[in-house]
C-alpha cells in the first residue's frame, strides 16, 4: 500500500494539535549516537480557521488477564498432549444423538459411573452439534455441566472437544483417573 503525502490542511492541523507537546524524558544510555541531519522545519501554520481540538476520549483500561494456571492439574504434559490430540485409546463411547435432555442426562451419568467402576481411562461422549450453528446444540451445552456436577466428578481429570475424526465439536473426550489398587 502506498503512503500518500499529507495535505497542507492536515499538516496545519497536526501542528496545531502538537504545538505544546513536549517529549518524555529519556533514561540516560551509554552508547554512541550517530549524528543525523535535522529535517527541514516546516513553515509556521497560518493561525486562521483552525478548529479547536476535540477533548481526548476517556482512557479505558484493558480487562485484566486471567491468572495463568495449569489447564489440567494432575496431568503431565505428554498425557495431556496425547489426550487433546485424540491419540489415547478410547475405552468406551456414548452416543446421545436424538435423545431428550432427561434421557441423555440419565444415560450420561450411568455411563460415567460404569466407566469409573470398570477402570476405563478415556471415554468419548457424542452430543451432536445441534441444528444449524454450533451454539444451538442443547446437549452440546448441557453435557459439560452435567459432567462437572456428576457424582463421579472427582474422578474426572479433564474434558476436551474431540478431534474431527471422533466427532469434532459434536463430541467430548473425558479423561478419568486411573483406578489404583
Amino acid at each position: 500500500m502506498k503512503k500518500r503525502a499529507a495535505s497542507d490542511d492536515e499538516k496545519a492541523l497536526w501542528r496545531a494539535v502538537t504545538h505544546d507537546v513536549k517529549p518524555l524524558a529519556r533514561p540516560r544510555r551509554i552508547r554512541a549516537v550517530a549524528q543525523v541531519e535535522a529535517a527541514p522545519a516546516l513553515p509556521p501554520a497560518p493561525p486562521a480557521r483552525i478548529a479547536k481540538p476535540a477533548k481526548p476520549a476517556a482512557i479505558v483500561a484493558p480487562p485484566p488477564k486471567p491468572a495463568v494456571q495449569k489447564p489440567n492439574p494432575g496431568l503431565d504434559r505428554a498425557t495431556e498432549a496425547k489426550f487433546r490430540s485424540g491419540k489415547m485409546t478410547i475405552a468406551a463411547r456414548l452416543d446421545l444423538h436424538g435423545q431428550t435432555q432427561r434421557e441423555a442426562h440419565g444415560e450420561l451419568l450411568a455411563f460415567l459411573e460404569s466407566s469409573v467402576r470398570h477402570g476405563r481411562r478415556c471415554v468419548l461422549v457424542i452430543t451432536g452439534k445441534g441444528p444449524g450453528s454450533p451454539s444451538q446444540g442443547i446437549l452440546k451445552r448441557a453435557v459439560p455441566r452435567w459432567i462437572a456436577s456428576s457424582s463421579v466428578a472427582s474422578q474426572i481429570l479433564a474434558t476436551v472437544t474431540a478431534q474431527p475424526k471422533h466427532g469434532g465439536d459434536g463430541a467430548l473426550y473425558v479423561l478419568l483417573r486411573r483406578k489404583r489398587d
